[in-house]
């Protein structure tokens, strides 16, 4: 008995683009290659938040050694009767006293601070959240000031509304932004 013969063979014909082989395979528990660290991740991003709440302390702070009231070159700033309750109304309960002015803006400048430095990120909200209530403090003091200086003014036109309640308020108002802005940055 005869066997056939095998068909011709089809010529060689090279394939048109090489493609290498696939990589080995990452040994089982590695990580994937392509996502970063969480670390590294939440290091990222821009600092504005962190940088405006710095901004809005270090202002607020500073407002406390400019004048809240002024007649000519008397003035009053909150630091100058500031060991003995720095307060238009001698009163420690009024929210217009240097004292809360000086905490307010140094939580704010401070935690500003390590937002802007990413310090510790996996706080960064609460951290956001203490920045707005400092802002908030900073705020209501330099209001609570600025009604009694309103009143003195009724009494005493010779007297006249100094920058520090108007630097302290923007102060408030930026470190309040940064903390908002810390707070929804993503």
């Amino acid at each position: 008995q005869s066997v056939p013969p095998a068909p011709p063979a089809a010529p060689y014909v090279a394939p048109s683009q090489y493609v290498p082989p696939a990589p080995p395979a990452a040994p089982y528990g590695t990580p994937p290659q392509y996502a970063a660290p969480a670390a590294a991740a939440s290091r990222k991003g821009a600092p504005i938040g962190g940088l405006l709440a710095l901004a809005g302390g270090a202002a607020a702070v500073a407002s406390a050694w400019l004048p809240w009231l002024v007649n000519g070159t008397d003035s009053m700033k909150p630091v100058d009767v500031m060991p003995a309750l720095s307060d238009l109304t001698k009163d420690p309960t009024s929210l217009a006293n240097g004292d809360y002015l000086l905490a307010g803006g140094i939580v704010a400048a401070v935690f500003g601070l390590v937002l802007l430095l990413k310090l510790a990120p996996r706080l960064s909200p609460l951290l956001a959240i203490l920045v707005i209530a400092a802002g908030a403090l900073v705020i209501g003091v330099e209001i609570s000031t600025y009604n009694n200086v309103s009143e003195l003014l009724k009494s005493d036109p010779t007297y006249s509304i100094g920058n520090g309640l108007y630097v302290g308020i923007g102060g408030g108002v930026v470190a309040v932004l940064g903390g908002l802005a810390a707070l929804l940055h993503k």
